[in-house]
C-alpha cells in the first residue's frame, strides 16, 4: 500500500503544510493542512481518517473535509481516534455527537466555534484547503459550499473577516501585497497565526522573470518563419507570381 506524505511541518507558510499522510486511496493518517493538496475527487474517496492526537496541526482540516465532500458521499466517513483525542475535540466544541445508527457519529461545529456565518466559513475553509487566493478565485471555488452572487459579495465577507474586532478574536484573514506580475492581490487566512510573507514569496514562482526556454523557442520560430517567407518570395519571383 502506497504511503504519500501530504504534509509533515509543525506550521504553515509558503510550501509548508501540517501533518497529513495518505494511505492508499481511501485512508488518511491525521488531517492537517497537507490535506488541502488533494483534489475534491481524492477527498471524496477517503473513507477512514486515523487521528494520532487532537493538536490543531493534526486535525485542522477535518471539519472542512466533511464540509467539502460530505454531501457527495454515499457512505459515512469514519474517524478513528483514541477516546482522549475525541474528548479533546469535544472539549473545544469542534465536534459534537449526533444520534442515529449503531455507531457513535460526530458532526463538525467549526462556524459556531469561530463565530462566523456559513458564507465566511466557506471562504476560510477554502483558504485553508488551497492557500492564498484572489476574491475571484474564491468565488469560483466555493460554489460547492456557497454560491456568491458576485465578487463584491465575496469581498464584503472578506472585509468583515479582516476587520473583526479584538473582542471577537481579531482578524481571521489578511490581504497580501500584490505579487510582481499578478493582476490582483490574494487573501490568506490567519487561523494558524501571521502569514510568513518571505516563505510565501520563496514558494511562489515569480511571473516577472523571463522564461529563457520560451524566449529561445520564440526566436527559433521567428527565424523559421523568416526563412519560409524568403523561400516563398524566391519561388514567386522564379514563377513571376505576385508576392
Amino acid at each position: 500500500m502506497k504511503l504519500t506524505v501530504l504534509g509533515c511541518d509543525g506550521g504553515i507558510g509558503g510550501a509548508r503544510h501540517t501533518t497529513c499522510l495518505k494511505l492508499g486511496a481511501h485512508a488518511l493518517i491525521d488531517a492537517g493542512t497537507g490535506l488541502g493538496s488533494l483534489s475534491l475527487a481524492e477527498m471524496a474517496a477517503i473513507d477512514h481518517v486515523f487521528l494520532s492526537h487532537a493538536h490543531l496541526d493534526h486535525v485542522a482540516l477535518l471539519p472542512l473535509l466533511v464540509d467539502s465532500v460530505g454531501a457527495a458521499r454515499t457512505r459515512p466517513l469514519e474517524v478513528h481516534g483514541l477516546p482522549a483525542t475525541l474528548d479533546s475535540l469535544r472539549q473545544r466544541s469542534l465536534v459534537f455527537e449526533t444520534s442515529g445508527g449503531r455507531a457513535t457519529r460526530y458532526e463538525h461545529n467549526f462556524q459556531r466555534v469561530v463565530g462566523v456565518p456559513d458564507q465566511a466559513a466557506a471562504l476560510l475553509g477554502l483558504l485553508m484547503l488551497r492557500g492564498p487566493q484572489t476574491a475571484g478565485e474564491l468565488r469560483i471555488n466555493t460554489e460547492r459550499w456557497h454560491r456568491f452572487a458576485d465578487i463584491s459579495s465575496v469581498e464584503a465577507f472578506l472585509d468583515e473577516l479582516r476587520e473583526r474586532s479584538a473582542d471577537k478574536g481579531g482578524p481571521l484573514v489578511v490581504l497580501l501585497p500584490r505579487a510582481p506580475g499578478a493582476r490582483e492581490p490574494r487573501w490568506a487566512h490567519l487561523l494558524c497565526g501571521p502569514v510568513d510573507l518571505c516563505a510565501l514569496a520563496a514558494a511562489t514562482p515569480s511571473t516577472s522573470e523571463p522564461d529563457t526556454a520560451l524566449q529561445e523557442r520564440v526566436q527559433a520560430l521567428e527565424a523559421e518563419v523568416a526563412a519560409l517567407k524568403d523561400t516563398v518570395a524566391r519561388l514567386c519571383a522564379a514563377q513571376n507570381l505576385p508576392t
